[in-house]
This record gives C-alpha cells, structure tokens and sequence, in this order.
C-alpha cells in the first residue's frame, strides 16, 4: 500500500509537468490521426474578435499516440507575421472549444502550441465527459475565438488537429529525469481559413508555408429606397433604369485586379424557398432580385455563388429587376423589406 500510495502521486506530478513546466518541452511528431477537416467558417463577432469554425473528423487514438498514453485531443492554431512567416510558439487564440468545453491548458513544447482538455492531476486519464477525451474515431466540432487585432498583418490562420500524450506510464519511463515525450500533429496538414475568403471547404495546407489571403477591400455602397408601386397579383415585374436607383459600389481600382466576388444580400424579413419576402404584419409576398451592370446579371438570393468581376475604374453600379408573387388572398396594405448586401472575394 505505501508502494501503490507514493507511485500515484509521483505519476501525477509527471502529467503535469507535460502541461507546465519548462524545462522539459516535447517535441511534435506526424502521424494520420484524421480523416478530414471540414465546415470551415470565419466569423467577425464584432466586438474585435473573430470565431473559426471547422469540423474535424478524428480516427481514434488508439496507435495513434506514437507508443505513449493519450491525455486529450489537442488543437494547434498557427498565426503568421506580415510576411507569413509561421509563428512557431503563438498562443494566438484566446479560447479553443471543442463541442462546448473550452481549452484547460495551453501547451508550448518545441516550436508548437497545443490547446488541449487534459484536467490538471487527472494521472494519465483522459477527461471523460467532454469531447477533448473521446479516443474513439469521432467528429469534433471545433471554434476558435482570436483577437483581430492579431490577424491584421496576416488575415488567415491555420488549425490542427493534434493528440496530447505524455511518455508517463511508459516502461523506462524514469520520473525526475527530465525526460520527453511527444505531442502528435496530423500529417496532412492543417486547415487554412481566411478572414476574407468566405465560408466553403476547408483548405489543406503545410502550416509552414500558408497561401497568401485575400485582402480586405473597402468597398463604398450607394444604396437607394426602392418603391416598387403597386403590385399586381400574380407574378409581376419592376425594373429600375434611373442612375439614382441604381446600386453602386465605390472602392480602389487596384485592390480589385484580378479578384472575383459574389455579391449577396440578407433580407430583414428572411427568406423561404429560395425567395425574399416582403411583409405587412403576418402576411408576405415572395420576392427575387436581379442585379445587372448591363454584361452580367447577378441572381438574389445568390445561393449558387456566382462570382463576379468589379470593374477597374474603381465604381460599379447595378440596376435592379424585382420580379414578385402576389398570392391571391393577399391583404391590401404597406409591404416592405430590408435588404442588407455584402460584397465577399472568391478564394
């Protein structure tokens, strides 16, 4: 019993050095510990941070921790100076969840960071009622907080899946020593997402050496009040010809060469179908737009992406076509909607 009693504590002790100390850091070692990253999202919180988003579908651990005992499923977020050079030891993250729990511990070993849910004092057990201690094959639903501030120079981030372990447990394994061990990094990669490129699949790519990002452009948006009249029941037709009516965008010439974009808009009162909709209290009249600047026309609700060019002189005007619906039992009265556009470059 005093054997069993000294050993636990001594064990313990060496978990937790993994997490903290700093004279022993670990390596990083690749191994296939996934099977794909997906969903991949930037979203600006507009309170000066950003939320990543990606799904990870994780194999399980087991053979999968190069020979040492799983303490949690790690996450490793890489942030690149104005020249996109990796920085290597970056906490830039200001919270990592997996599911709903958030990060316990922040790992720096040998050139890497590693968020992970290990619960400080646990010996060598994963943790059992999150998602980070799942060692089954698995998807994780994975976001990123960061500050904004932090991604001004470069705006894209790279996300890894990782296995926290520990050399702990391990014969040989020799408590005191300052021995290390290795953390595990997937071998494919991580997940680059962008801060202007827009929702859509994940880019794989070698964390070491990202793709340039898209850039923010500031665009300036002339949009007018448009009053459809009267409409008639049935579906019915309005277009607008007059300058003052059209929709114009207003930006530098040289930011756009180049890029193509997809022009979208939200409706205040939402969407059904596919259609916009105009609204009198409970009762609506479906709606589409179609934008044209006189060589392509742009359909909205975009929900094909369909990108195009902003042409070079630095303004674009778009005349819109609203075609409605009117149902047959539709109330006399004011209908109106809000539309609120957004102007995305294409990765």
């Amino acid at each position: 019993m005093r054997w069993i009693a000294f050993t636990l504590p001594m064990l313990a002790f060496f978990v937790v050095d993994h997490a903290y100390a700093v004279s022993v850091k670990y390596d990083l070692v690749e191994i296939d510990i996934i099977d794909r990253y997906h969903s991949c999202s930037w979203t600006d919180n507009g309170n000066g941070t950003s939320t990543l988003r990606v799904s990870i579908d994780f194999k399980a651990t087991e053979g999968r921790t190069y020979g040492q005992a799983f303490l949690s499923r790690g996450i490793m977020v890489y942030g690149y100076d104005k020249n996109g050079t990796m920085l290597q030891s970056s906490d830039v993250a200001q919270a990592v969840f997996m599911g709903s729990v958030r990060h316990s511990i922040v790992y720096f070993g040998k050139g890497y960071v590693m968020y992970n849910g290990y619960i400080v004092a646990s010996g060598i057990e994963p943790p059992r009622y999150s998602e980070w201690g799942v060692t089954r094959a698995f998807t994780a639903s994975v976001r990123v907080i960061v500050d904004n501030a932090k991604v001004e120079d470069w705006p894209a981030l790279s996300i890894r899946a990782g296995n926290y372990a520990t050399a702990a447990g391990n014969p040989g394994y020799l408590p005191g020593t300052g021995m290390s061990g290795y953390d595990v990094a997937d071998v494919r990669g991580a997940a680059y997402i962008t801060r202007y490129g827009g929702p859509g699949s994940c880019n794989v790519v070698n964390p070491t050496t990202p793709p340039e990002p898209p850039r923010s452009v500031a665009i300036d948006v002339t949009a007018p009040n448009w009053d459809l009249g009267e409409l008639p029941r049935g579906e019915g037709k309005k277009s607008f010809s007059n300058i003052e009516d059209a929709l114009c965008f207003k930006y530098s010439g040289s930011a756009v060469n180049g890029k193509r974009f997809v022009i979208d808009a939200t409706s205040a009162a939402g969407t059904l179908n596919g259609r916009y909709r105009l609204k009198n209290g409970t009762d609506t009249i479906p709606y589409t737009v179609e934008l044209s600047n006189g060589a392509v026309n742009v359909p909205l609700p975009n929900t094909g992406g369909m990108t195009v060019p902003l042409d070079s002189s630095g303004l674009s005007c778009w005349m819109p076509t609203f075609t409605t619906n009117v149902p047959a039992d539709a109330k006399v009265g004011q209908y109106h909607d809000v539309l609120t556009f957004t102007v995305v470059t294409k990765t």
